[in-house]
């Protein structure tokens, strides 16, 4: 069992540090690729995610299938959520692109629950309902199936291996009690029940009926039968793969999703995402316990961005992040929207990286996009109260309003030269350097890994 040039092997878990978008899929494909992985696991989250790779192969987006898959074998755990045809898709724009997609280098949990269109249009009905109170999803039917998955309800890949009659029963029972939902969410969103109550009978009828026609049951059905031959080779069940590859030491990336401040537990509440996007997922949905995994990094950018509502302590003025979302290219890969900026955090970051991912240390990307800036910010603590606190003390949205929490900020200068061209630490300019180790300061973290652009050589290992 070689070591990697980072000493990166045996079994480790990449997690965001922060609300997402952090650049994972860059770092797991360069991670996977030097230290020549044998796997690269997906073990939570849905398409809600957008992971950017720059290689051979030109710029790839992708947002469920794992960024290793150029290099190792690509495995997608019962954690995940999945829209066939999401990655039906995905699959044909590797298999154009020349990587050639099999059950060789692709396995898709068996147990993985998938994302039909009905949860799509729950998503939508349910953020709509809220009005003011939206949450900012990316309404991709990630949170519904999620809670089908929660109610033992819904599809599962699984399902796509039954013989076609018993496929056609599940779905048809299915698609009786989604339609059903569904119109009661159509209802709530649209009418108050004094409105239905008042409708005389025959308008009731045709707006029941227009529900009923929602779902194009033969569509649906098509689409199942052709992820039932597209799929179906790759579909199993992968566990007893990641259990041996994992006992006989071979080296296995977890590549997460979203990131620890918008986890479902420890995150913003509300506003977080529908799956464990930390350590304890992984642990989870591969049945690895966390003392055996070797290593967890969480990857977090030299800046702040989130997509959508929630609180964000730091976040910058409009002007000032304005520069710094062009520069950056700080919009979403999954649904195109603008990313709120901000200064670092060193407190939030350390929460979503340590407390609810369970990370050692962090991996700093996209620093080369502060080259501009002549004075940089970095939090390094909250004011509450009048007492300067130097870990966030209460994730809660309400806790971490602008009301509540003064960030205490560190001021550095800028380097104003190019970064991009740096191998390592010491080519770095000394107040990049400074800024980096203000970051560890800050954050109460070992920042081991350091990236200055898209391309693979770009990150090092400090």
């Amino acid at each position: 069992m070689p070591n990697s040039p980072e000493g990166i092997h045996g079994t480790t878990v990449t997690v965001g540090a922060q609300w997402g978008d952090e650049g994972k899929g860059a770092v797991v494909e360069r991670l996977t690729r030097r230290a020549s992985a044998k796997n690269v696991i997906r073990f939570s989250g849905a398409d809600n995610a957008g992971h950017t790779v720059y290689n051979e192969f030109g710029k790839t987006v992708l947002h469920l299938i794992p960024s290793g898959i150029f290099t190792a074998r690509a495995i997608l755990t019962g954690g995940v959520l999945i829209n066939p045809e999401r990655i039906m898709s995905e699959m044909e724009e590797l298999n154009e692109k020349g990587v050639d997609i099999s059950p060789d280098n692709l396995l898709l949990s068996e147990h993985a629950h998938m994302i039909m269109p009905w949860h799509v249009s729950r998503d939508k009905l349910k953020e709509a309902a809220r009005g003011e109170g939206k949450i900012g999803t990316t309404g991709r039917g990630v949170g519904p199936a999620a809670a089908d998955r929660t109610a033992r309800e819904g599809l599962r890949l699984g399902d796509l291996l039954l013989p076609e009659s018993d496929l056609e029963a599940k779905l048809m029972k299915e698609l009786t009690f989604q339609t059903a939902l569904t119109e009661m969410m159509q209802l709530q969103a649209t009418f108050t029940r004094g409105d239905f109550d008042e409708m005389s009978y025959y308008a009731q009828m045709q707006l029941m009926q227009k529900a009923l026609d929602r779902y194009d049951s033969a569509k649906i059905w098509n689409m199942l039968i052709r992820s039932k031959e597209t799929l179906g080779p790759m579909i199993a069940n992968p566990l007893p793969v990641i259990w041996k590859d994992h006992d006989d030491g071979e080296t296995s990336i977890g590549e997460g999703a979203q990131g620890g401040l918008i986890g479902s537990v420890g995150g913003t509440y509300p506003y977080v995402t529908s799956t464990n996007p930390g350590l304890l997922g992984f642990c989870e949905s591969t049945m690895i316990p966390p003392h055996e995994v070797r290593d967890t990094i969480a990857v977090a950018k030299a800046y702040m961005t989130r997509v959508g509502e929630g609180p964000m302590p730091t976040e910058m003025t409009d002007s000032e992040a304005e520069e710094l979302r062009q520069l950056g290219g700080e919009f979403g890969a999954t649904t195109g929207r603008p990313r709120r900026c901000g200064w670092f955090d060193g407190p939030a970051t350390r929460h979503g990286a340590h407390r609810v991912c369970g990370a050692r240390r962090l991996a700093i990307s996209k620093l080369d996009i502060l080259d501009y800036m002549d004075e940089i910010r970095v939090c390094d603590g909250y004011i509450i109260g009048g007492k300067l606190y130097n870990e966030l003390q209460n994730p809660s949205a309400d806790q971490l309003g602008h009301d509540v929490v003064t960030p205490h900020y560190r001021i550095l200068k800028g380097w104003q030269e190019s970064t991009t061209g740096a191998r390592s630490f010491t080519d770095l300019p000394e107040n990049a350097q400074k800024y980096v180790l203000a970051l560890k300061d800050a954050t109460g973290m070992p920042v081991d890994f350091v990236s200055v652009g898209p391309e693979s050589e770009a990150m090092f290992e400090l």
